[in-house]
């Protein structure tokens, strides 16, 4: 292993790219967590889709987008907020669906 001085090892690849992850709870959303970390992605987890909206708004487009939702009660407000989303957004983003 190669280190630079700065915290920043060579020897890794460059991230796969940038995934936000909207979870409605992060506990149960570990397994995903860990699989993506592992493919070298830069994750970034949100917990309301408005925190969200703001960091599309001040940030690079991601890789992707993955949403964990239950759906209790038959709630779809997760993909109401992403369609309201991808109209804003210049260029539409890959969206994932994860459901348990």
């Amino acid at each position: 292993m190669q280190s630079t001085g700065k915290g920043v090892r060579e020897d890794l690849p460059p991230t796969a790219g940038q995934i936000y992850l909207l979870a409605e709870d992060e506990n149960k959303s570990a397994a995903l967590l860990l699989l993506l970390s592992e493919a070298n992605y830069a994750l970034q987890v949100f917990t309301d889709p408005e925190g969200l909206t703001h960091t599309l708004s001040e940030q690079a487009l991601p890789a992707g987008i993955d949403i964990h939702t239950t759906f209790a009660n038959n709630d779809r407000s997760h993909v109401a907020a992403i369609a309201k989303l991808q109209q804003g957004l210049p260029v539409p983003t890959a969206i994932c669906f994860y459901c348990c």
